[in-house]
């Protein structure tokens, strides 16, 4: 008859680093992963806008400087533009559309 092994009892053999070692590798892991989020920027305007016919605007502006506005009206025809400083401290606008011929880049 073969003996039956307990999975759940702890095998000492495979145990090479103690329990607080790992616990203190874990906690330094976590704090290691925090520091790589950013900071939130705040949102100064926002707009959200549906209509019945389809049609929509929506947009932001945030303090960093960053912005984008999109308005699709009735006939399906789509303008926005957005914007950001770049590393120079220089504002950098892209416009752009949609029509019945497709994505246009301004």
């Amino acid at each position: 008859m073969l003996a039956r092994k307990n999975i759940l009892a702890p095998n000492r053999a495979h145990s090479q680093y103690p329990i607080p070692l790992l616990l203190l590798s874990a906690i330094v892991t976590i704090i290691a992963a925090q520091r790589d989020y950013t900071t939130p920027v705040p949102i100064l305007k926002q707009i959200n806008r549906h209509n019945e016919d389809g049609s929509y605007s929506y947009g932001y502006e945030a303090a960093d400087g960053t912005f984008k506005i999109e308005t699709k009206y009735p006939n399906g025809e789509v303008q926005g533009k957005y914007g950001y400083v770049d590393d120079g401290g220089k504002l950098r606008e892209i416009e752009y559309g949609a029509s019945n011929r497709g994505f246009e880049p301004q």
